[in-house]
């Protein structure tokens, strides 16, 4: 499973096969804020439609980390309160957990809000 810890303006989230046990993660673009994954074993963070960051796949190295860098400027950002997240409302971005040769394991989601 994932934890994600807040220090300063980065969040760190660890991810498994399983995937990550904070989900959605929210992130303050006004903030500043990042994310950064890190993991047991090499697994890659792709976001499918859309992508919040100046990239959409992450290449996470077998015990080690990867920082998503910051939120685009143009990203769309989540102006609303939402009982349960949900992809259908901007701001929000589903991303995928794979192995780097493998099929989907996981679909968590970041909300990005100003």
């Amino acid at each position: 499973m994932a934890t994600v810890l807040v220090i300063r303006n980065d969040v760190w989230v660890e991810v498994a096969e399983t995937g990550a046990d904070k989900d959605p993660v929210e992130l303050s673009r006004a903030g500043n804020d990042q994310v950064y994954w890190h993991a047991k074993e090499a697994l890659v963070v792709r976001f499918a439609n859309k992508s919040p960051f100046f990239t959409s796949e992450f290449l996470i190295p077998k015990g080690g980390s990867v920082g998503s860098g910051p939120i685009r400027p143009d990203a769309e950002v989540c102006r609303n309160s939402h009982p349960h997240p949900s992809t259908d409302h901007p701001g929000h971005y589903k991303y995928h957990i794979v192995k780097p040769r493998g099929p989907l394991l996981a679909d968590p989601e970041i909300i990005i809000r100003d």
